[in-house]
């Protein structure tokens, strides 16, 4: 779920979309992301369907992940060519 935010004049992702990004930016495999994030690679699966929330510890990590390699949940248009792509298009 993609949601144009006003106030940032960006795009705000959900945790889920958000966790599909990073772990595509990291070329990593769910397993991979699972090992990550020291989770069953089942819960990442959850994760990134958005048939689990996805909150707490785990969120932390996501957010903590991004501002070391710079990716911002705004910065959404940037970091995913395709929907960029679409929303031009």
């Amino acid at each position: 779920l993609y949601t144009l935010s006003t106030t940032t004049g960006g795009v705000i992702i959900t945790g889920n979309e958000r966790l599909k990004r990073l772990r595509s930016y990291l070329g990593l495999s769910l397993r991979e992301m699972a090992d990550e994030f020291e989770v069953t690679h089942g819960a990442v699966a959850l994760w990134e369907s958005g048939e689990r929330p996805f909150t707490g510890p785990a969120l932390r990590l996501l957010e903590l992940y991004e501002e070391e390699l710079g990716l911002s949940p705004t910065s959404v248009v940037q970091a995913l060519p395709e929907f960029r792509k679409s929303i031009i298009d």
